[in-house]
């Protein structure tokens, strides 16, 4: 006579093997990012760009020889070279925790250059000031200039989490001053309008140098803008 499968040994039965296929499925070889050397840097046609790593691939990121280190050392890279000039916002960030943690740090680096042996740093981050101990940076970027992102991790002990890589082109508007220097008259901006909080201002050229108001007539007057670039210019606030 045949045991009785009941529903409880029904239910053993498929815990079990659902745990084994999950133990089995933990010993799969793990391998380095497919971006892990420089020669091999994801290349970023166009923006909005975003790529995803996991954190057990990155796990297995090396430093190869002659790369600059910016505080980590399981690094793997990305380059883009724009066409026109223009402000970005690049990223580099955590995705699968709630909060920043020392097992999920992350460092990012901007270089200049097109072989490990002549980089340029241009900036290196570990601030923790993004999401899940990420970074963010702000980058005004030379139209046909090739730029080099090291992305890196302190260390990947973590495996359920996946590193999040994006940048993209910040709304630009141009100072022109060609009718006054009154940074509120939308007349003296590319575009006719005056900047928000959400804009990257660019102050250069022959143009007269801006000028901010705190009030007029005793009514508060605030400029905003995400970031300010000056290139041989001021600004002046009253």
């Amino acid at each position: 006579m045949q045991p009785k499968l009941t529903f409880l040994s029904l239910l053993l039965v498929l815990f079990v093997g659902t745990c084994d296929r999950a133990h089995a499925a933990s010993f799969l070889p793990l391998t380095p990012p497919a971006n892990d050397n420089f020669a091999d840097a994801t290349v970023i046609v166009a923006t909005p760009f975003t790529d995803w790593v996991t954190t057990a691939d990155a796990s297995q990121a090396t430093q190869e020889t002659g790369e600059p280190n910016c505080v980590s050392e399981l690094s793997f890279w990305y380059t883009y070279t724009p066409t026109v000039s223009g402000s970005y916002r690049l990223a580099a960030e955590v995705v699968g925790t709630l909060e920043p943690l020392p097992d999920n740090d992350i460092s990012l680096a901007v270089y200049r250059g097109d072989a490990l042996v002549n980089l340029v740093e241009l900036s290196c981050d570990n601030q923790n000031d993004g999401f899940g101990g990420g970074e963010v940076t702000f980058l005004n970027l030379e139209g046909g200039q090739r730029y080099n992102f090291r992305v890196a991790l302190v260390n990947a002990s973590n495996t359920m989490e996946v590193t999040t890589t994006s940048l993209e082109k910040e709304n630009t508007l141009g100072w022109l001053g060609t009718v006054s220097d009154d940074w509120s008259d939308p007349a003296n901006w590319t575009g006719n309008v005056v900047p928000t909080a959400e804009d990257v201002v660019i102050i250069d050229g022959t143009s007269a140098n801006p000028c901010v108001i705190r009030s007029v007539n005793g009514v508060p007057y605030t400029a905003r803008a995400r970031n300010i670039f000056l290139s041989d210019r001021s600004l002046t606030i009253t």
